[in-house]
């Protein structure tokens, strides 16, 4: 099960974040939420491309998600 209490530094947005803002940058990335809505500064969606899928935390565990 997902420990939705951890954090982690991401080197996107270069903080520490809980694991459900790295989601919500997946969301952006996948098209399911606008960039608008999202709780932090806008990030480069280029540079989130190559750097997500570099550090993967998104997808640790994910069969938790649901």
């Amino acid at each position: 099960m997902r420990d939705w209490d951890a954090k982690k530094y991401c080197p996107l947005l270069k903080k520490e974040i809980y694991v459900g803002g790295c989601i919500e940058v997946q969301e952006v990335r996948d098209d399911s939420m606008d960039m608008e809505l999202f709780y932090d500064e806008p990030f480069d969606f280029n540079e989130a491309q190559f750097i997500c899928e570099k550090c993967r935390w998104y997808l640790e565990r994910q069969e938790s998600y649901d």
